[in-house]
């Protein structure tokens, strides 16, 4: 069973009949907005463990058009891209 809590007293209620997994939605929203006011270019962020995030970021207009190999961004940073994401305006039957 999945819940979300509304304050400490009502999280150890939900505790105590057994719920599996808690929800911190308010939690989660509030650092997730966070890091997007802290870091520039951020659009999101999903904490995968204390270790490791996902971090969707606007590319700095210097890696426009370039490779990922020849920006070097995981020797250099750390870093390992999992996607790119490419937008491009095209028309359709409608214009």
């Amino acid at each position: 069973m999945i819940s979300r809590f509304i304050n400490k007293v009502h999280e150890t209620g939900i505790h105590a009949i057994g719920i599996d997994k808690i929800i911190h939605s308010e939690e989660d929203s509030a650092e997730r907005m966070a890091k997007s006011l802290q870091m520039k270019g951020v659009i999101d962020s999903l904490d995968v463990s204390d270790n490791y995030n996902i971090i969707e970021v606007n590319a700095p207009q210097r890696y426009i058009g370039l490779t990922i190999a020849v920006t070097k961004i995981r020797q250099d940073y750390n870093i390992n891209i999992l996607t790119l994401i490419k937008m491009e305006e095209k028309l359709n039957i409608l214009g």
